[in-house]
Order: C-alpha cells, then sequence, then structure tokens
C-alpha cells in the first residue's frame, strides 16, 4: 500500500514550505490550514505503521487551537515534521506491505519491569524460536535523582512513567538483537504501567514530553524492522515477579542483588551446544570447546582478562570443563570415512571421453585429476557457498604452473613459458606452486611425474 501519487506530492510540498519558514518569527501557518493538513497526513498514515507515533507535538498544538503557529517556537513540532517528510518520501520507494497492518498471534514475547535502579526483562519465543533471554541495565545515577525529586513532589523532569516507557523501549531494542524480526512480524509486549501501554497502543502522549520523543523512537525503529502493529497488554505488578528480579537487581535491598556467578557462561555454553549460535541442531562437545575458547580469546585482548579459562593458564573453569566431559560422553562416535582413491578422479575424467561430452565435463574431470594429486592433502582447493572471506588463498592460477620436460641426457629442463601444446602434452613433469597451505607454509611446489597412462595423467591433465 502506498499514497496516491497526488496526495504525497501535495502533503510534500506543504511539508516542505513549512520546514522552510521554520527559522522565522513573522512566516506562521494559519491553524486552519496546519488543522487541514495534519488531518490528511493523519489519514495518510493509515498506511504507514509508525506514522502515528509523530503526530504527538501536533495534537498539542491543535488542542491548543492558536491563531498561527510557529515552528521557530516549538523545536519539537519542527522535527516531527521532518520526520513526517522522511517517511512519507521512504513509502514511496518501500511501499508498506498488508502484513504490516494486521495484528496476530505473537511470534515472540517481550515483558519488562522498570524501577528506580534499573530497567530488566526476558524475552521468549512463542509461534516462532528466540533464544530465551533475560536483561538487565542500571540507570545513570541523574536519571535516579530526577525521579527521586519528582517522587518528593519537587520539579523532576522525570517520572516513574517515563522510566517504564523507556524500559519498553530498550525491550523492543534487545528483542532487535535476539529475534529474527521481519516483514510482518507479530510481537507482544507485557508492562505493569497502565499509562505506558496505553502511550504505546495510542503512538501518544497527553502530557509528557519525555514520553513523546520515547514513542518517537519506537515508532521509527517499528517501520525500519517493517513489523505489523504492536499487541502491548499491562500485566498485574503480582503478576511480574519474573522481572522484578533483573530491574532491582541493582537495588539497595540484598535480596534483589544480582550475584555474579560462572553459570552464566554455562548458558552460554549450552546456547551454542544446542544451536542458537549456529545453523541449527546439537553440536559437539570440541564446537563448543572451540567457539568458549575464540570468544575468550577476544575478551581477552580487549580487557586482558580470560571469563571462560583459570587465570594465566590454557584450562577452562572447572564447572565449564566438567560440563564439556558430560557432553563429549554423550556425542555419538566419530564416524571415520572412507578414503578417496584414485579410482574416483580417473572415473571423472573418463567422462570427458565420452561421445558428446561437453567442455564443462571435460574440464571437471582434469581439475579434479589435479585436485586429488597436487592439493588433496596439503591445501583448500574449493570455493564454499557460504562464508568465502574465511578462505586465505584459491589456487591453480596459471603462473603458478611450470612444466618440464627430459633433455637427451634424461635430465628435466623447464620448459618456457610460450611452449607450444605439443610439448606441453608431452610433458614428463609438472610443478604447482600453492600460494598457501592450511600449515601455514607459503611459497611451496608440490611435483608430480607423469604416470605413463595417455590420459588419467596428472602432467597431461594440467596441461590441458
Amino acid at each position: 500500500m502506498q499514497l496516491e501519487s497526488k496526495k504525497r506530492e501535495f502533503l510534500l510540498a506543504v511539508l516542505n514550505k513549512w520546514i522552510r519558514t521554520a527559522s522565522s518569527k513573522t512566516a506562521g501557518i494559519e491553524f486552519a490550514e496546519f488543522e487541514s493538513v495534519i488531518s490528511k497526513i493523519r489519514h495518510g498514515f493509515i498506511c504507514i505503521p509508525g506514522g502515528k507515533g509523530l503526530l504527538t507535538p501536533c495534537n498539542r498544538i491543535i488542542a491548543k487551537r492558536p491563531r498561527r503557529v510557529f515552528l521557530h517556537r516549538n523545536r519539537r513540532l519542527t522535527t516531527a515534521l521532518k520526520d513526517m517528510r522522511t517517511l512519507i518520501r521512504e513509502a514511496t520507494a518501500n511501499p508498506t506491505k498488508c502484513k504490516e497492518l494486521v495484528m496476530g498471534p505473537p511470534d515472540y514475547i517481550g515483558v519488562k519491569d522498570a524501577s528506580i535502579h534499573g530497567v530488566g526483562g526476558f524475552i521468549v519465543g512463542q509461534e516462532r524460536a528466540c533464544l530465551p533471554t533475560v536483561f538487565r541495565m542500571e540507570w545513570p545515577e541523574w536519571v535516579k535523582q530526577e525521579v527521586l525529586k519528582t517522587n518528593a513532589g519537587q520539579k523532576g523532569t522525570l517520572t516513574n512513567s517515563d522510566l517504564e516507557m523507556a524500559g519498553l523501549l530498550l525491550l523492543w531494542l534487545v528483542m532487535e538483537e535476539v529475534c529474527d524480526l521481519t516483514s510482518g512480524s507479530h510481537v507482544a509486549l507485557f508492562s505493569d504501567n497502565a499509562p505506558t501501554v496505553s502511550w504505546v497502543n495510542k503512538l501518544a502522549s497527553k502530557n509528557s514530553q519525555v514520553a513523546d520523543q520515547l514513542i518517537r523512537a519506537l515508532a521509527l525503529r517499528l517501520k525500519l524492522k517493517g513489523a505489523s502493529p504492536l499487541s502491548t497488554m499491562h500485566i498485574a505488578g503480582d503478576k511480574n515477579e519474573m522481572t522484578d528480579i533483573p530491574s532491582r537487581s541493582f537495588g539497595s535491598e540484598a535480596k534483589w542483588f544480582c550475584r555474579e556467578d560462572k553459570t552464566e557462561t554455562v548458558s552460554f555454553a549450552a546456547a551454542i551446544r544446542y544451536g542458537w549460535y549456529t545453523r541449527g541442531g546439537t553440536v559437539r562437545a570440541g564446537t563448543v570447546s572451540q567457539a568458549l575458547s575464540a570468544v575468550n580469546t577476544t575478551i581477552a585482548l580487549d580487557i586482558n582478562e580470560q571469563p571462560f579459562k583459570v587465570q594465566g593458564s590454557k584450562d577452562f573453569l572447572p564447572l565449564i570443563s566438567q560440563t564439556l566431559a558430560g557432553w563429549a560422553r554423550e556425542d555419538p562416535p566419530t564416524e571415520k570415512k572412507m578414503p578417496v582413491e584414485a579410482d574416483i578422479p580417473e572415473f571423472l575424467a573418463e567422462l570427458g571421453l565420452e561421445k558428446g561430452a561437453t567442455e564443462l565435463t571435460k574440464a571437471v574431470g582434469d581439475l579434479s585429476l589435479m585436485a586429488f594429486y597436487f592439493l588433496l592433502r596439503v591445501g583448500e582447493y574449493t570455493i564454499k557457498g557460504r562464508r568465502n572471506e574465511s578462505k586465505q588463498t584459491v589456487q591453480f592460477r596459471i603462473k603458478d604452473v611450470t612444466f618440464f620436460k627430459k633433455d637427451h641426457r634424461g635430465i628435466l629442463r623447464m620448459l618456457p613459458r610460450n611452449a607450444s601444446e605439443e610439448k606441453i602434452l608431452s610433458a614428463d613433469a609438472v610443478t604447482l606452486k600453492l600460494e598457501n597451505q592450511k600449515n601455514g607454509w607459503k611459497g611451496v611446489c608440490v611435483s608430480h611425474h607423469s604416470n605413463g597412462e595417455e590420459y588419467n595423467n596428472p602432467t597431461k591433465a594440467v596441461g590441458r
């Protein structure tokens, strides 16, 4: 869905005109014009999800009904108008999909709570799987002081409801990281703060200017992800005990303290083990060990501490070691693979001799012989379907090939670069210089002599 071109061009023209006059102290906007255009924008935002979250400053102006609207007096209104212009422009290039307008059973569920000390919550999958996640964050000291002023009846700039709204925005940002949010994803958010639930459902706030900015940020994130309208619901405080712990874990009461221990690292190892960070499915204990070692090394390079290993040692912490040992006992025995012998690449090469064989078939056969004789043990010679950036080198470059032929005394002599096809195909030996190897040795040469066969011959395969 998208706006009609005439309506879109009209709204953009008006918004551009208003924004150009934002610095003028005399060029105000007639209220009747302002109310009429905002009404058209409101109607147009039916097909632009999240657009309603930008209208709160406009709603406040319409409620006051001034004779003229001066943008230089209201920076929040000017910013909102610029955001509206951006959304209308962006909707031209990326029309809204109908599934982004319809609510449905939640794919993911997030629950949060905020206290004067911090915010915390948890995320789980409902219709779709995600890594069950608990998060928490302590508020900066100035935030705590402003809320304390408000609670004491002084002129603080923040309220408890503002903290709850900020907590819900943080919950959404965490969900962006741990959930596979795609176009049309359905998300349910739970909060025990009634004003926050009302603000998010309406994407508007009547009185809190702090909530205005938080709603605006949430609306833009929803548009960026293409999520369907949020299902925001109220949960009674006494039913929200799971989020009390992380949100109050920075508090003054000892019972809420979050005691750091090594069980968190075991939880991370379990997430690796059961496929949350891989391509799905359970992985072996050795894979978990390698992943933990890689993360441990990265952290050690940054802060000079090893979270998973005994300090000054290569050994994992006892709890992790015991866990890995238990998983190793559960792993199935290693399956030995049958070795590839010469008959397989020779069969592929002989396919090129069959009647009607294509040049591609012949090339595949020759490359199979080359891979078998030159690179089967020392190098990586295939291009992977994914993550090719991890390959250190690609072999089989023409400049790395050197042919040799015996002279009248039986001594191998190097053929020149401009040797004829006849001499190349009759060469007695060939050397392939390897740019790199799995063991890290570079510039090593692998040589093979002609085996005397007419076709299944490594020297002739390279020559062809």
